[in-house]
């Protein structure tokens, strides 16, 4: 799996983000809200160009302002099972969207966009920089990420991964 599309998938922002208080955090925008919409279980199921298939169960909640994504990953094409932590958010300061991820392969990554809203959104990798990208769409109950980066040969794959609500 490409890092930009598991980073995606999981998600931490930067340290020097202030964190508002949790009374703030409940209606403070729309963009919280939609951090808040996204708690609860989630099945991904991710396919790329290089013809694998990934699959990854999170359970998702609030942790101050951002969505806390714990991941599992069964053992799948060639990889031993894995967990995740990632931390998902908006900043308002900056009007960017940040999500940051590691996982329990040594896998880690940064990723931002600058769309306002989280359906149709642009995402770039922040770090490491793969020139990775990525697009998302987003219904109530599920959420589509098509992805472009190198996987672990440093090929570059695209990646369509889809996320339903569980």
């Amino acid at each position: 799996m490409t890092t930009l599309s598991r980073c995606v998938s999981l998600a931490v922002a930067a340290a020097a983000i202030a964190f508002p208080s949790a009374a703030s955090v409940a209606a403070a925008s729309p963009q919280q809200a939609t951090v808040q919409s996204l708690v609860g279980n989630w099945s991904c199921v991710t396919h790329t160009s290089d013809n694998k298939t990934y699959h990854e169960t999170d359970v998702n909640s609030t942790f101050g302002p951002w969505l806390k994504i714990s991941a599992a990953y069964p053992a799948q094409e060639g990889q031993p099972a894995a967990s995740g932590l990632s931390f998902f958010g908006y900043d308002s300061k900056h009007a960017r969207w940040y999500i940051t991820s590691v996982d329990t392969m040594g896998g880690y990554g940064s990723s931002y966009s600058n769309s306002k809203s989280f359906g149709g959104s642009q995402w770039h990798d922040g770090y490491p920089d793969n020139n990775g990208s990525a697009a998302i769409t987003a219904s109530k109950n599920q959420f589509v990420v098509d992805g472009k980066g190198p996987n672990a040969q440093g090929k570059t794959v695209t990646s369509h991964e889809i996320c339903t609500r569980a």
